[in-house]
């Protein structure tokens, strides 16, 4: 926890130091002289009216700090690099008006507009995605599941898209439905905890509504909880939906599902004591987990299991994070496989703390298992 926070003041200051620097130029091309004091004092203020704010971490105002250094940053390399390219159209009244705008931070803003403009839009609206895979002999019959993660209702998206989705998801008539957690979160009412599982419950499928429990559903990070955990758990049984912590349930004769506690409870099984490798000679067996951990999927095994469904990772949510996490090797977003394992991370439904999406979109999954 110290190194994080050493990291969170080593990141803040470099930004007050950049910030600082680049006003006082900004302030240069507004007439005002960046060696002046008067300057120097109006550069400080308004870095430490930027900055400050940063230390509440878990805003979209130190996402959109960062943001516009590193877009006013770019912009300094690319005008530095067309400077040298492009000497000797120095003159012409093209180059001398992108020049200006540049100066004046006009190119900037324009990229930051439309690049926070499309995260909006990009964070309300649905992009289903679609998996075919490949059954074990176990399968009797194709097996249809939709999978639905990360909702966190209530909080930076239009509540109604789920509404709307549901019947878009009926239409698709699934055998199961997933709820792979992270359904609501800290800053989820209980009202809309309520209304959620209940629109939730609303789905139509052959076989059952199964559900398990996210990092943040438990509202761990927050004093203020709005909901006891006995009143979560009987909202979402009253709404037809099974609970699965830990647990396994057999949705299908031929298919087993084996829902776990979240990673970051401490009690959490084994997936040996929940699934044996003997069981995989009878069912199809599925994983609900909701953190996608190729560290724990190589420390304990597969159980025997075909498939494991997750969330958790919102595909990296913003530009560049998921890009990273995939050239890392972590298990980010779409179809991965481990020995006979096959393993669909979806982006989710929305996204967490920022209302907006610039890596992905926001989703639900639907998979067919194909009989071998």
């Amino acid at each position: 926890m110290i190194v994080l926070y050493v990291m969170i003041i080593a990141v803040l200051a470099l930004l007050a130091f950049y910030y600082y620097r680049r006003l006082k130029k900004q302030l240069g091309f507004f007439g005002l002289d960046p060696k002046e004091k008067k300057t120097k004092i109006i550069s400080l203020i308004i870095t430490a009216g930027v900055i400050v704010p940063c230390v509440r971490m878990f805003t979209p105002w130190p996402f959109i700090v960062l943001a516009i250094a590193v877009v006013f940053a770019l912009t300094d390399v690319c005008a530095f690099i067309v400077r040298k390219i492009f000497k000797s159209a120095k003159d012409g009244s093209l180059y001398k008006a992108l020049a200006k705008m540049y100066r004046y931070g006009i190119v900037a803003l324009v990229i930051l507009a439309i690049y926070f403009g499309y995260g909006v839009y990009n964070m309300n609206r649905i992009v289903p995605a679609t998996y075919e895979l490949e059954g074990t002999a176990a399968l009797k019959s194709d097996l249809k599941v939709v999978l639905i993660a990360d909702t966190h209702y209530g909080t930076i998206q239009d509540k109604d898209l789920l509404t709307r989705e549901i019947k878009n998801i009926n239409k698709l008539n699934p055998d199961i439905v997933i709820l792979a957690g992270d359904i609501t979160e800290e800053n989820t009412s209980n009202k809309d905890m309520k209304r959620v599982f209940k629109e939730l419950g609303g789905l139509k499928t052959k076989h059952g509504i199964y559900y398990v429990y996210g990092n943040h559903d438990k509202q761990n990070y927050t004093d203020n909880r709005t909901y006891s955990i006995e009143e979560y758990e009987h909202t979402i049984k009253s709404n037809g939906i099974t609970l699965l912590e830990d647990q396994v349930a057999e949705p299908r004769e031929d298919v087993l599902l084996a829902g776990r506690a979240d990673m970051s409870e401490p009690s959490r099984k084994h997936i040996s004591q929940l699934l044996d490798e003997s069981q995989k000679k009878d069912k199809y067996m599925i994983i609900a987990d909701h953190q996608p951990s190729k560290d724990s999927v190589q420390s304990e095994g597969t159980g025997g299991a075909s498939l494991q469904v997750s969330g958790h990772t919102h595909g990296g949510q913003e530009f560049p994070i998921g890009t990273i996490m995939q050239l890392l090797g972590r298990w980010n977003y779409g179809l991965y496989t481990f020995d006979d394992l096959n393993v669909v991370v979806t982006s989710g439904f929305t996204g967490w703390g920022y209302p907006f999406r610039t890596q992905r979109h926001c989703e639900y999954a639907l998979i067919n298992i194909v009989k071998r």
